[in-house]
C-alpha cells in the first residue's frame, strides 16, 4: 500500500514512525515532511495548498490513502477535494474539522446537542466586549478565545481585567491572530483538572485511541502564555474507566450523533479537551486531529497496527478493531527555540542527536539541513523527545538524561513534564 502523508511536523514525524512499521506499507511519501520524517518517507517539497499539485502526485506516485497531519489543510478543505477525486482520505470533512476550526462553531454545536460546555459569549465588536467585561466583576477571571486556528496560542486565562480588555484590543484591532481574532469568544472559567481523549471515529462507530495529558504552557508550574505543547504524558493519570464512561456518554457520542444528524458525519481523529469539573466533564476544545505532542506518546504505545487502523476509520470498519496497548507510560519534552512562542532565531546549528541513547526516540518538530548537511533550527518548537517506562519517574529519568545532550545556541524546555 502506498501512502502520502501530509505536514511536516513533530506529529507527522511520529504518524511516519508508526506507518513505516506496518507490514502493509509498500512505499510511504510525504508532503512537504522534514529531515526526520526523510528516515522513513520520501519527502515532496510542494506548498500544501496546492491541491491539485497534490492530487498531480497521487497521480503520479499511486498513493492508495492520504493522511492529513495538521489542522489547517483539514479546515480549508483538501479532504473534500481528494474525495470528490475519489482519493482515500483520513481526515474529517471540512464542516466536521469546524470542531477546531471555528470555536464559535464548537460552542454553538455543543448548544445544539446539549454537550456539557461552559458558558459564553461570542462576539466580533470589541467595545461591547469590554463593556460586558468591565460590568462582569468577575471574582473567578477570565477566559477569552480567538474564533479561528491560532497554533494553539489564540487563548488567554487571566485573573486580571486589564490583561483580559488588551488581548480584546489585540485580536480584533491590532489583529496578531489575522482573521482568526475577528471573532472571539468570553467564557466562563471552569475549574478542575483537564485531560485529553483521542478517538477514532468512522462516521458512525468509534474506539478510543487513547487519553493523554499535554502542559499548553511556556514555563515550568504551568506559568507563561500559551503554546502548541511542551510536553506530554500517555495515558493521562487523571482519566480513569468511569471518568471515561461519563466522557463517552455525555460528550463522544453525542457529538458522533450530532454530526451525522447534520448530514456531515464525522470520519478520522477526534481530540476532546475535557475539564473535569465538581459537576462533571465539560469541553474546553475539540481538535479533529492527532495533537502536537500528544501523537509522539500515543503511537508508541500502540501496539496494533496504525495503518489497519487508519483503514478501518475511513472504510467504516472500526466496529470490528481492537487496539492493543503497550503497558508502559509514555513521557514526551519538546525542545524550543529561545523566545518561544513569541518571537525566536531560526537557522541555529543542532548537535548531538547521535548521542542520543535507545531508551528515547527522537520527533523532528522544526528543523531543515543546509547544504553541507548541517541540521538546523527552523520554528520555534524544534525536537521533542519519547521515552517509555513503567512509571513517570523512570520515563522522565530516561528523556532528560538525553535531552540535556542536544545542543543549539539558546535551546530550551520545560524540566517539569510529568511532576
Amino acid at each position: 500500500m502506498r501512502v502520502l502523508l501530509i505536514g511536516s511536523g513533530g506529529r507527522e514525524n511520529a504518524i511516519a514512525w508508526s506507518v513505516y512499521a506496518s507490514p502493509l506499507l509498500e512505499k510511504l511519501y510525504c508532503i512537504p515532511g522534514n529531515p526526520g520524517i526523510k528516515e522513513f518517507a520520501v519527502c515532496i517539497d510542494v506548498n500544501i495548498k496546492n491541491y491539485e499539485k497534490i492530487y498531480d502526485i497521487i497521480q503520479k506516485y499511486e498513493i492508495d490513502i492520504v493522511v492529513i497531519g495538521p489542522e489547517a489543510p483539514l479546515v480549508d478543505g483538501l479532504t473534500d477535494f481528494l474525495e470528490k477525486n475519489q482519493v482515500k482520505v483520513f481526515g474529517p470533512s471540512s464542516y466536521a474539522a469546524q470542531l477546531e476550526g471555528s470555536k464559535v462553531f464548537a460552542r454553538l454545536f455543543c448548544e445544539r446537542h446539549s454537550i456539557p460546555q461552559p458558558d459564553f459569549k461570542f462576539y466580533s465588536n470589541p467595545e461591547i466586549a469590554i463593556n460586558d467585561l468591565k460590568s462582569s466583576n468577575s471574582k473567578n477571571g477570565y477566559v477569552i478565545k480567538a474564533d479561528g486556528l491560532a497554533s494553539g496560542k489564540g487563548v488567554l486565562v487571566t485573573e486580571k481585567i486589564e490583561e483580559a480588555i488588551s488581548f480584546v484590543d489585540d485580536l480584533y484591532n491590532k489583529e496578531i491572530f489575522g482573521h482568526s481574532g475577528k471573532q472571539f469568544l468570553i467564557e466562563e472559567k471552569v475549574f478542575g483538572t483537564e485531560a485529553s481523549i483521542f478517538t477514532l471515529i468512522d462516521g458512525k462507530n468509534y474506539v478510543f485511541l487513547s487519553t493523554a495529558q499535554d502542559y499548553k504552557r511556556v514555563f515550568e508550574n504551568n506559568l507563561g502564555p500559551n503554546t502548541g505543547g511542551m510536553g506530554a504524558i500517555s495515558p493521562s493519570p487523571l482519566v480513569d474507566e468511569k471518568i471515561l464512561e461519563k466522557i463517552e456518554n455525555e460528550i463522544i457520542i453525542p457529538v458522533i450523533n450530532g454530526m451525522d444528524q447534520e448530514g456531515k458525519p464525522f470520519k478520522g481523529v477526534l481530540y476532546t479537551g475535557v475539564m473535569l469539573t465538581d459537576n462533571g466533564p465539560k469541553v474546553i476544545e475539540f481538535n479533529v486531529r492527532l495533537g502536537d505532542p500528544e501523537a509522539q506518546v500515543i503511537l508508541p504505545r500502540l501496539k496494533s497496527d496504525f495503518l489497519t487502523a487508519i483503514l478501518a476509520t475511513i472504510d467504516g470498519g472500526l466496529k470490528h478493531l481492537n487496539l492493543r496497548w503497550h503497558e508502559e507510560i509514555a513521557l514526551n519534552v519538546v525542545l524550543t527555540s529561545s523566545g518561544y512562542p513569541g518571537n525566536f532565531i531560526k537557522g541555529k546549528r543542532i548537535t548531538g542527536l547521535n548521542n542520543i541513547s535507545n531508551n528515547s526516540l527522537i520527533f523532528h518538530s522544526g528543523t531543515k539541513s543546509d547544504k553541507l548537511g548541517n541540521l538546523l533550527t527552523n520554528s520555534g518548537r524544534v525536537l521533542s523527545l519519547t521515552s517509555l517506562a513503567k512509571n513517570i519517574d523512570e520515563a522522565r529519568k530516561k528523556v532528560y538524561g538525553d535531552i540535556k545532550k542536544i545542543k543549539f545556541d539558546k535551546a530550551f524546555y520545560r524540566k517539569d513534564i510529568g511532576l
